[in-house]
């Protein structure tokens, strides 16, 4: 496997309806298992500090906090919002 490929980021947005389901959880927790068995060493994901919830998500699934970002991307309104960053590593315990 290249380095490219040994990294990954990933990210995710859920319709509000389906919020507080576990729906995010289940699925993160999915894919993770699914690209650590593909050879991948390290996934991270962040969120807009302003969106707490998404960061318990990430947190729930066992990704650690590694910091916080100011205003690093643009959020769903195109304005400036300041990231918190997550990231799991395979040989992090599970």
């Amino acid at each position: 496997m290249n380095d490219c490929l040994e990294q990954s980021e990933i990210g995710y947005c859920i319709s509000r309806k389906f919020w507080n389901e576990g729906i995010t959880s289940e699925a993160l927790v999915s894919v993770i298992d699914y690209l650590f068995s593909c050879g991948f060493m390290r996934i991270s994901a962040y969120h807009d500090v302003l969106n707490p919830a998404s960061g318990k998500v990430m947190q729930k699934c066992g990704m650690q906090f590694e910091g916080i970002f100011r205003n690093a991307q643009k959020n769903n309104v195109g304005e400036f919002c300041s990231i918190a960053q997550y990231a799991i590593l395979k040989s992090d315990p599970r």
